[in-house]
């Protein structure tokens, strides 16, 4: 059980670490992540701009997705 958690681990990590460094090599860099006050959530408006082509539904995309951690951060703080 716990190696298989060490290799998900392994997994996750290595797909986030080449996600994070594709998105910032691609037009936001990393003055710009440093200088925003939510740079996760400037990289999901460009992610969802670029899915659904425009800057509102990059937006929208952001908040639904914040929306969805909300609601996970409740269901494991939740004591039933």
């Amino acid at each position: 059980m716990v190696l298989s958690l060490v290799i998900q681990g392994a997994i996750c990590y290595l797909f986030e670490y080449f996600a994070a460094n594709y998105l910032l090599n691609s037009g936001y860099g990393l003055p710009n992540a440093g200088a925003s006050g939510a740079p996760i959530g400037d990289l999901m408006v460009i992610t969802g701009t670029w899915l659904f082509g425009s800057y509102a539904a990059g937006r929208a995309f952001m908040l639904v997705q914040a929306f969805t951690v909300f609601l996970a951060l409740i269901g494991t703080t939740s004591p039933a």
